[in-house]
């Protein structure tokens, strides 16, 4: 189970490294915060790893603080992958349970080394907690997993790198940490499970601090040139004749075609529509791009004059589909509108005014009335 300096020293560093530049990265999001708490905890796993024999008992308060590795992944890979709004309370309250029951579990062997004596009731809590764990964490990996996975069709070729890249790396990581030692300790060899484990936390943090750094800094630095020429949907880099760098604008309608096709399928297939607080910003994380390339997109293909009317009319859709259906009749017109994504009934009752010259009210009775003949 030994560990060679060389790989505890790089994992130590690495650890510290991502956590501190997370730590004062300017215009944090959820994915830094989430991204330092786990670089961090790999740090204090590191640490018992590489000196938890002089630590002794103590060792284990240390692990207590290495309680949010692959529950913490989970939720850094879904504020990657899902922007904002991707981890909501009960993600957080499933990874806080995780957390809290390791902590239980070390501070349990905390106490049974303290203890000098066999307590009845300690092994099966022990027993039990270790279990749980057991069966959590390989939940958590492949949740992670997964996020890097869906709606891989749907993303942008930047965004389909990106994923591939997650994917690939990660994959490779938990098939070292599995197969590849089983299969070495079956044949008769050393056990190499926390070597293997901090080759794979050292990769795992690199690359996933590149994944950040090219989806959000770069992805800030993308806007900002765009927002600098109204009229482009890129930006390129070019040098006059003068030797000056100059931004040189190209609007191929065929990418804001493709751009608006995975727009639409995104938020129909995961009816992002339907909440009510979305917003412009929500989306061009989860697509990889600027607010500027979705507005332009929207605009140029036709969709909408803006992404608030785009999504109203979806959401409007939705509405007339309740209203025209026998089983919604029951259904108050404020249902409807809480139900559709709308956020009030006055916001309801002019886009549905807008789109079909009536309000709701009045759609109903007419439906009504065409009952009645």
């Amino acid at each position: 189970m030994n560990i060679h300096p060389n790989l505890i020293t790089l994992l130590l560093v690495t650890s510290t490294l991502t956590l501190l530049f997370n730590l004062t990265a300017k215009n944090k999001q959820a994915v830094h915060w989430l991204f330092a708490l786990f670089a961090g905890s790999v740090l204090c796993m590191a640490i018992t790893w590489g000196y938890g024999e002089q630590m002794g008992r103590y060792a284990h308060l240390l692990n207590m603080a290495a309680c949010m590795t692959c529950n913490g992944y989970w939720l850094v890979v879904r504020a990657l992958f899902r922007g904002q709004g991707g981890v909501r309370i009960t993600h957080i309250l499933l990874a806080v349970s995780a957390a809290l029951t390791m902590m239980g579990l070390e501070f349990l062997k905390f106490f049974q080394a303290n203890a000098g004596e066999n307590v009845f009731w300690l092994a099966p809590s022990m027993a039990a907690m270790g279990s749980w764990l057991n069966l959590l964490s390989p939940c958590f990996l492949l949740l992670a997993l997964w996020e890097g996975c869906r709606n891989y069709q749907q993303q942008t070729t930047q965004g389909q790198m990106q994923r591939t890249l997650f994917v690939s790396c990660f994959a490779l990581a938990l098939i070292i940490t599995t197969t590849v030692v089983n299969a070495i300790q079956a044949a008769g060899g050393p056990n190499l499970d926390r070597t293997m484990s901090a080759i794979a936390a050292t990769a795992i943090l690199l690359i996933t601090q590149v994944l950040i750094f090219w989806r959000v800094n770069l992805g800030e630095n993308a806007a900002h040139c765009q927002a600098g020429a109204i009229d482009t949907i890129d930006c390129t880099s070019e040098t006059d004749e003068n030797g000056q760098h100059t931004n040189r604008a190209r609007a191929p309608l065929e990418e804001e075609k493709a751009l608006a096709k995975a727009l639409e399928t995104t938020v129909r297939a995961e009816q992002l529509h339907l909440t009510s607080n979305l917003k412009l910003v929500d989306v061009a994380q989860r697509l990889n791009t600027s607010e500027y390339r979705i507005s332009r997109a929207i605009r140029n293909t036709g969709l909408a004059p803006n992404f608030n009317q785009w999504v109203n009319a979806i959401r409007i859709e939705h509405a007339k589909a309740l209203l025209d259906s026998p089983s919604a009749q029951a259904l108050p017109l404020l249902t409807i509108a809480l139900e559709s994504g709308f956020s009030s009934p006055s916001t309801f009752n002019r886009a549905f005014k807008l789109a079909f010259d009536c309000t709701p009210g009045e759609y109903r009775q007419q439906l009504e009335k065409f009952a009645g003949c």
